[in-house]
């Protein structure tokens, strides 16, 4: 069984295009393998996506391959700090691109007032919390990360941590959708994948993968503005859930 836990805004990118994930989907009933996607609510807050988690975990029949996307990486870690029971049903992760050391693109968003007015709205439609961008800062999720050893989370379990980054390419400017804030964020010397820097994916001790040529968003939607080559992270991923009974 594979449980998925989606990023931040995944909900209406599902349901305008149907996109969410679909690559994932399409290999995982093509190979007859039982999937669903977690009951939590990615537009709300951690605790409150930790305490769905738990108890979706827990009362799982099976032991449990999870993918997280964005966001969702850093619901799972609070999962696993709260509530450490759930590693018995667990018997690998991968986290793709999750800001476990925040994303400088939720800075921004909550430092300036037109941010503000857009987390406050959007985030209101989405039946959202008001503070579900606020926990992504950089100064919160590192105050999180140095009050306690995160690696030890995933002590006994499978897990790959994957982060990706796309450059900019000589001679064309809108090469992602996303060009805005990874130019941005360049500025600062960060290689990201428009919204989450690779460091910030990064786990110390913990199995890594960087990915080149992806951007956030071309990883878990089979459609965007821009079409990218990913093939090898496909494999790569797939390569890890072959070995799911």
């Amino acid at each position: 069984m594979v449980l998925f836990i989606p990023g931040v805004y995944s909900g209406p990118i599902n349901y305008l295009f149907n996109t969410y994930f679909k690559p994932q989907f399409d290999y995982l009933k093509s190979n007859n393998i039982r999937f669903e996607m977690s009951k939590g609510n990615s537009e709300h807050l951690i605790s409150y996506n930790a305490k769905c988690l738990r108890e979706q975990i827990l009362n799982s029949p099976d032991p449990l391959t999870i993918i997280t996307h964005s966001k969702g990486g850093i619901d799972l870690l609070e999962t696993l700090r709260a509530y450490p029971e759930v590693k018995n049903n667990i018997r690998r992760i991968i986290c793709l691109q999750a800001p476990f050391y925040g994303s400088p693109v939720a800075d921004l968003l909550t430092s300036k007032w037109w941010g503000r007015a857009f987390c406050r709205f959007s985030l209101f439609v989405l039946n959202g919390h008001k503070d579900c961008l606020y926990e992504i800062r950089t100064d919160v999720r590192q105050k999180y990360m140095q009050e306690f050893r995160a690696h030890e989370c995933f002590r006994g379990v499978d897990t790959t941590l994957v982060g990706a980054y796309k450059d900019p390419e000589l001679g064309r400017r809108f090469d992602t959708c996303l060009f805005l804030f990874r130019n941005w964020m360049s500025k600062s010397g960060l290689k990201s994948d428009g919204l989450v820097p690779i460091e910030s994916t990064q786990i110390q001790t913990i199995q890594g993968r960087i990915i080149k040529d992806l951007d956030h968003a071309s990883a878990v939607v089979i459609r965007t503005p821009l079409k990218f080559e990913t093939l090898k992270f496909n494999e790569f991923l797939f390569n890890h859930l072959k070995a799911v009974d």
